[in-house]
């Protein structure tokens, strides 16, 4: 079972990738906004070494949904939105 990533609302929680300069364990945030895109708001929170901070996010680093009862729910992207990060991520990787 997963989660389209645009049926994420505002208030979820949800686990993001790490990241490995400040920590290998995975942030936690709460997503800020109900937009719909390859962007999301969130607000991050203070754990696993991580300051709390609220910032737009690219949705292939959101991995799963918390749920209330502890558990886990993976979040998958639609194809669309995955060709366009591709092309963004290959930019970004190849700018130079």
């Amino acid at each position: 079972m997963y989660i389209e990533h645009n049926d994420l609302k505002k208030g979820d929680m949800v686990e993001l990738t790490a990241i490995p300069m400040l920590s290998h364990e995975p942030r936690v945030a709460e997503i800020y906004d109900n937009t719909k895109g390859i962007t999301r708001t969130i607000k991050v929170q203070q754990t696993n070494g991580y300051y709390p901070d609220i910032g737009s996010n690219y949705i292939d680093e959101i991995k799963f949904k918390l749920n209330d009862d502890g558990t886990k729910t993976p979040v998958r992207i639609s194809e669309a939105h995955a060709k366009k990060l591709f092309k963004i991520r290959d930019l970004l990787n190849n700018w130079r």
